[in-house]
């Protein structure tokens, strides 16, 4: 081979040797963070606008005493098995797309986890992974009425 086939040939060599990288890197960019789905339910009372996460109320235990309309169904889940996210995080971008969505809160409806793994086999020899992806599942409310019902009633007796 002549020096210039050598240095075509390892030209070649870095540039297949360079999409496994990007691709790699692709992948684990891609795999980062927290996925948010809303499966509308009902349509809300009135116009829902975007409003602060903070201001998005949060109900774990107990239902909101205000009539309200279910709207969407909120899924949270981490991305994939890379995502840095921790609980913290996934219920933190779970209240910020409710804001997003209108919503005046959220009734927690309980764990939305999923199991994945993988498995390789390299000349025999097997390996793999398996991991829990961390969500939650949620209910957007809006209240039918514009004050709780104690406040409305305060203010119409004297």
């Amino acid at each position: 081979m002549t020096p210039e086939g050598e240095n075509s040939m390892s030209s070649q060599s870095v540039r297949v040797g360079w999409v496994p990288a990007v691709l790699g890197a692709a992948m684990l960019l891609g795999g980062c963070g927290t996925t948010i789905n809303d499966v509308p339910l009902n349509a809300p009372p009135h116009r829902m606008t975007a409003r602060s996460p903070e201001s998005v109320e949060v109900f774990m235990t107990q239902r909101p005493s205000r009539p309200f309309t279910e709207v969407a169904m909120l899924e949270a889940q981490r991305a994939s098995a890379y995502s840095g996210d921790g609980p913290e995080a996934v219920m933190a971008k779970l209240r910020e797309a409710a804001a997003q969505k209108g919503c005046d809160g959220i009734i927690m409806n309980g764990a939305n986890d999923a199991t994945v793994g993988s498995t390789t086999v390299n000349n025999g020899v097997g390996s793999g992974y398996v991991t829990t992806l961390k969500g939650y599942r949620a209910t957007c409310i809006v209240y039918t009425t514009s004050a709780p019902v104690a406040e409305q009633n305060s203010a119409i007796t004297p």
